[in-house]
């Protein structure tokens, strides 16, 4: 007779609220592009970890009704509780996305042109 494995429960980790944030709106270098910055603190964040962020259509999220002139930012680090802002549809290039993790301050910045 075959003994069934024993499956393991790994504990859920506790989150520590939001991140402190700053949005910052101004124009490109030439003028014709709005810009949206984003900076994050993240004081008690795991060592050894950087923030991730990724775009999320609002067809994918259960918490508003879809509307397909948005879609959310979303940002994630343990201990934190993951945040999202909520922006235009506009068309994104990667390339044209500048991030920076700041590993003495703890702060991570996203500069998006829309």
């Amino acid at each position: 007779m075959m003994k069934k494995p024993k499956l393991e429960t790994i504990p859920a980790k506790s989150k520590i609220g939001e991140p402190g944030y700053r949005i910052t709106r101004e124009k490109d270098e030439s003028g014709s592009k709005v810009v949206l910055r984003f900076e994050l603190e993240y004081p008690y964040i795991s060592k050894g970890t950087q923030p991730r962020y990724r775009f999320m259509s609002t067809f994918e999220q259960k918490q508003e009704i879809p509307d397909s002139k948005f879609q959310f930012l979303v940002f994630a680090a343990e201990p934190y509780e993951n945040i999202a802002f909520k922006i235009s549809n506009e068309k994104i290039e990667p390339e044209e996305l500048d991030f920076h993790w700041n590993e003495e301050k703890f702060t991570f910045s996203l500069r998006i042109p829309l």
